[in-house]
């Protein structure tokens, strides 16, 4: 199963191979244009939006034969690069770079973080569910407690992952959190893991039940 995100990735390869198209790049010989978008991606004088479209283009043409160069863009200095990496890994279906995708949820960057949650969740690797869960502890996704916009797409793939385990962990942030936006993203996905709910309950008890669902869960 692959979460919504697919759809905003779709639309992105479909941006760049309409602009593609309207430069007319794809008229020349493919190695030519092969060495062109190597050239611009090798310079760093080229603005960020036109590296940024060559590793799409380089993808387009090559497929998985520019893993290897792709790969080499998930730790670029460069935040605009990371993120053209990890789209082009969700394009190409390209489990092999999993690992380097499951690196990114630490990156400096939230964009590229999130871009990793989605591009987690549009390759089906559940393998990362539990350090997804992770994720929504750590200080690096919060401002001044708030919870930054990855904790709703970290709660989305979740979701479609099916992930039950994450039951006992998202508990613990529901109590833990005194963020009420967050709070009421946890509940909505503990209704969807879980299939129970506690609708007319104010949050305080609804996190007394939660927690005494948990505890009865673990016990039996």
């Amino acid at each position: 199963k692959r979460c919504s995100t697919v759809k905003l990735m779709k639309k992105t390869i479909l941006v760049i191979s309409l602009i593609f198209a309207s430069q007319n790049l794809f008229a020349v010989e493919p190695h030519v244009q092969v060495k062109r978008f190597l050239e611009t991606l090798n310079n760093e004088q080229e603005k960020d939006e036109a590296r940024w479209t060559s590793l799409f283009g380089l993808a387009k043409l090559t497929g998985k034969q520019s893993l290897t160069i792709i790969k080499k863009y998930f730790t670029h200095s460069n935040w605009m690069l990371r993120d053209a990496a990890l789209k082009v890994t969700a394009a190409l279906e390209a489990h092999e770079l999993a690992p380097e995708v499951e690196k990114r949820l630490k990156d400096d960057a939230l964009v590229i973080r999130t871009t990793a949650v989605d591009t987690i969740g549009h390759l089906n690797l559940r393998q990362y569910a539990p350090q997804l869960v992770e994720a929504l502890f750590d200080p690096i996704n919060y401002n001044a407690g708030k919870a930054l916009w990855i904790h709703k797409h970290i709660l989305h793939v979740l979701r479609e992952f099916r992930f039950e385990e994450a039951v006992p962990r998202l508990v613990e942030l529901l109590e833990k959190s005194s963020d009420g936006k967050l709070r009421n993203q946890v509940v909505n996905t503990l209704e969807n893991l879980t299939g129970k709910s506690f609708p007319n309950a104010p949050m305080a008890q609804q996190i007394y039940l939660w927690k005494r669902n948990s505890l009865a869960e673990k016990t039996f």
